[in-house]
């Protein structure tokens, strides 16, 4: 059998990594799935998993220039249900 992740929507192989994650956190009751991305594919991936798993999905994005630049994946997370926001506009509590 041939797998080739290239062919993956969510960016190759980081959906191997994040359905686990999401499956892991829908097994431990949480609700709500948090991360960060660069260009977009992790936060992409993250995203289309808690769709699939009905789970809450943020994701931070390094930068609104990033933002800008990665559009496809930003408009892909969103219309996937997750809120997306500059890593620029976090702050430390």
């Amino acid at each position: 059998m041939l797998f080739f992740d290239g062919l993956s929507h969510c960016g190759a192989h980081k959906m191997n990594n994040t359905i686990a994650r999401a499956m892991i956190a829908k097994r431990m009751g949480l609700k709500h799935v948090v991360t960060a991305t660069g260009a977009g594919q992790h936060g992409v991936a993250t995203a289309a998993a808690c769709a699939k798993l009905g789970l809450e999905c943020t994701v931070f994005m390094a930068g609104s220039i990033d933002m800008e630049k990665q559009s496809s994946n930003l408009l892909l997370m969103k219309l996937l249900g997750a809120q997306v926001y500059p890593r620029l506009d976090v702050k430390i509590l």
